[in-house]
């Protein structure tokens, strides 16, 4: 019973007393250090082979953020008008977040999520529609709406990648991928049902998107843009957020957005 208990501890072997065969005595204890110096032998190998994931894992991240970084500038250069823009967005909609208490992969998702929403304005005529000064045609708001749905596309491929964000406190499988890729599709919906694309309405917008809008918005506002003289002081624009609470944003989120606003974290110089 011992010598089981034993083996089933980690044992190698046993020997019985009293030792008369010295020969097997010193057989066995060859075949028990040489046991060791293989098992010892497979853990130096485990551990290369651990550290070699690591470091793959880390070249995959580095190289999914230099795209990220790769893609927001690519948007920045073809939209003068919205430089930094994507990054102050990122940043207002990860301090709503962390004021709501979500967890740290959601505010991976809105950080993500942040930088990218934008990215689909790549295939909207600049000259044209971007920077025309004055309001737009219907026509012309028509395909400035395509941008959330041309955003998915373009960053589909890229989410689809395995490693992409696997190891960023994401789940391994599609779910927070496309969680991410949703805030980024849905950002122009509103509570009231009448955004866009899909015209979801209240919780039917996935809570990311609805954070991202109201940030969204702010930081349009309170940025200079050809379609108007000045941009709004910050005052102006979250008294515009407040009018719009329960028809274009979740009211809830504003009210959380307005604390933040009152406490200064959120401030733009006029």
């Amino acid at each position: 019973e011992t010598a089981v208990e034993s083996l089933k501890s980690g044992a190698y072997d046993y020997i019985t007393k009293p030792i008369i065969d010295q020969e097997h005595l010193m057989l066995t204890v060859e075949h028990a250090l040489e046991h060791r110096r293989l098992k010892l032998e497979n853990l130096k190998y485990q551990h290369y082979l651990e550290d070699m994931v690591r470091q793959r894992t880390k070249y995959i991240r580095d190289l999914f953020f230099r795209a990220i970084t790769s893609l927001v500038q690519a948007i920045e250069e073809k939209d003068k008008y919205t430089k930094d823009h994507s990054k102050r967005v990122a940043e207002i909609s990860c301090m709503i977040g962390e004021k709501m208490g979500l967890s740290e992969e959601q505010i991976v998702q809105l950080d993500l999520a942040g930088q990218l929403h934008d990215i689909g304005k790549i295939g909207i005529p600049e000259y044209e529609i971007l920077w025309k000064r004055g309001p737009l045609s219907p026509e012309e708001y028509e395909i400035i709406k395509t941008h959330p749905v041309r955003s998915y596309r373009i960053l589909r491929p890229l989410f689809e990648f395995k490693g992409s964000l696997d190891e960023i406190t994401m789940d391994e499988n599609s779910r927070a991928k496309e969680e991410t890729l949703n805030i980024i599709l849905h950002h122009h919906e509103r509570f009231d049902g009448k955004g866009y694309p899909d015209g979801l309405k209240g919780d039917e917008i996935p809570l990311g998107a609805r954070i991202l809008a109201i940030a969204d918005s702010y930081e349009a506002m309170t940025s200079p843009r050809p379609y108007r003289a000045f941009p709004l002081t910050h005052e102006e624009a979250v008294d515009e957020i407040r009018r719009n609470a329960g028809s274009q944003f979740d009211p809830k989120i504003v009210e959380l957005f307005l604390d933040l606003c009152d406490g200064d974290a959120i401030c733009r110089s006029s």
